[in-house]
């Protein structure tokens, strides 16, 4: 494990720690169920972690190419805008 490895864990867990103090009460029998699943698959928590690691990567760059659409968006508006204002001069 390298240390953005490490770093991005560790955010991860800290997430978790506030979304647990920031949460309502957790629902009995849906924890009871986890638990179930996790006596049967201890290694499940090291998958969820890659998987969520994982899907949170590919939100962040999806936001990114949304953002910079957003930019080509706004930029090729600016330029019909601007085409316009020429055309009726």
């Amino acid at each position: 494990m390298n240390s953005e490895e490490q770093t991005l864990i560790d955010g991860l867990f800290s997430k978790l720690k506030d979304a647990e103090t920031a949460s309502a009460p957790r629902d009995a029998a849906a924890e009871a169920r986890i638990k179930e699943h996790l006596t049967r698959q201890p290694a499940a928590p090291y998958y969820m972690t890659q998987a969520i690691l994982v899907q949170e990567a590919a939100v962040n760059q999806l936001n990114q190419q949304v953002k910079q659409r957003d930019e080509q968006i706004q930029q090729l508006q600016a330029e019909l805008q601007q085409a316009k204002g020429q055309a009726s001069s």
